[in-house]
């Protein structure tokens, strides 16, 4: 979670794809080959309610951890 630049809060988290199989193994396999995007979602009350998540295709989602924050030039 970061402030966004255009006011409020924003958030990001990896998608996983469920649809690997049933045993935690097996999706987490699917996941890691599949890999597509991130989730993002935005909050204008300072994190009491949340905008539902969605699939932002500028936020690669590489199945590793990752740095997510605002840049020091856009605050």
């Amino acid at each position: 979670m970061t402030p966004s630049q255009e006011g409020g809060l924003a958030m990001a988290a990896r998608a996983l794809d469920l649809r690997g199989g049933t045993s935690p193994e097996d999706r987490d396999a699917r996941s890691r080959a599949h890999a597509a995007y991130a989730v993002a979602s935005t909050s204008a009350d300072g994190g009491l309610t949340w905008a539902p998540m969605t699939l932002d295709p500028q936020l690669p989602n590489y199945y590793v951890k990752g740095f997510f924050a605002m840049d020091g030039g856009a605050a």
